[in-house]
């Protein structure tokens, strides 16, 4: 081993995803879609489809396989367990170039896991168990040996650069303000905590998907699908990656749009000023939004100025212009590019 300085890579399969929602909320139609958006190849992703998980089945140009068993030799139908999906993808992924790989979704992962715990139980202490919490004489040894089975396939996984998204469910949880003592509602995974935690604490992107509708009259007048990558104290959403928006609009191209605009921000994290090289050109493309009243070249050429002097840093510029819900300045209104200016320069 040696020294490294961390480098943050802009290749969305490079990182574990864990994604939550409601059901049909549209969580693997993002996954196959995310596949062609990035790679125009329905076989460079894979979705390992455990237990009776029957979302794909309405989906198209969806490269997949069933998985029932967690450790179980491949019979004459072709049916195997899920180490040797992972035995098969070691040998062979040169040849088969999976880029993206997919889970879902956990809760029927761990149903799988869990009945390879209980076999594995009864091989070694001779008596069968009818939940994992009695396997291999209790104490929390069941729920570890649980843990252990995924996170060997996982290091089996992304050792050959395999990252997964991982999808799951979600659901209201009541919790109690530490100081107040008021009751709040929360959306969080549908998992118990502990079990919630095998993904969600090593993910890079906790994302959650919510359906937010817009009642009038006490009808329902329309309804937006957004996934939140920030905690807001409500949602139970997160990121390693800095200047990740709080939400966008559900939509591959959304999906990787957040992702970018966080590995960017990451790449220049905790003050580090640009190059010139790598300064953002705020005067390169045509503006979106006119406004005679408001000169928005003037208004760039300040920000693009304090960049190259370095009186503002890259990740600030970036921040601000993501706080705006955009990806590039020329996106914004004239509005827009006022409050950027006037927040990084006054």
């Amino acid at each position: 081993m040696a020294i490294k300085m961390n480098v943050v890579e802009c290749e969305l399969g490079n990182y574990i995803h864990y994604w939550r929602g409601l059901p049909k909320t549209g969580k693997t139609t993002l996954f196959r879609v995310l596949v062609l958006e990035l790679y125009n190849d329905a076989t460079k992703g894979l979705l390992v489809v455990f237990g009776n998980e029957y979302g794909h089945k309405s989906l198209g140009n969806l490269q997949y396989e069933e998985i029932t068993v967690w450790d179980k030799t491949e019979d004459a139908n072709g049916n195997r367990g899920f180490v040797q999906l992972v035995d098969d993808l070691i040998r062979n992924n040169k040849n088969y170039d999976i880029k993206l790989i997919g889970f879902d979704t956990i809760d029927k992962m761990i149903e799988v896991a869990t009945e390879e715990v209980k076999r594995l139980s009864y091989l070694e202490t001779g008596k069968k168990c009818n939940s994992i919490l009695d396997a291999f004489g209790g104490f929390n040894r069941g729920k570890n040996k649980l843990k252990e089975l995924i996170y060997e396939q996982l290091a089996r996984l992304t050792s050959i650069g395999l990252f997964p998204i991982v999808i799951g469910h979600s659901k209201k949880k009541e919790k109690t303000d530490e100081y107040s003592g008021d009751s709040f509602e929360t959306i969080t995974g549908s998992l118990t905590g502990d079990y919630d935690a095998i993904f969600g604490d090593i993910a890079q992107i906790n994302m959650m998907v919510t359906v937010d509708r817009n009642i009038v009259d006490g009808k329902v007048a329309g309804s937006v699908t957004n996934m939140w990558f920030r905690n807001n104290g409500i949602i139970d959403a997160g990121s390693r990656f800095e200047g990740m928006p709080e939400k966008m609009e559900l939509s591959a191209a959304n999906y990787i749009k957040a992702f970018n605009m966080g590995v960017e921000a990451s790449k220049n994290a905790k003050g580090i000023v640009a190059s010139n090289a790598d300064i953002p050109t705020v005067n390169d493309e045509p503006d979106v939004y006119i406004d005679n009243d408001i000169d928005v070249a003037a208004l760039k050429k300040e920000i693009n100025d304090a960049l190259k002097a370095g009186t503002i840093s890259k990740n600030q510029f970036m921040v601000e212009v993501q706080n705006e819900g955009l990806s590039k300045i020329s996106e914004g209104t004239p509005a827009q590019v006022l409050k950027i200016k006037t927040a990084l320069l006054g």
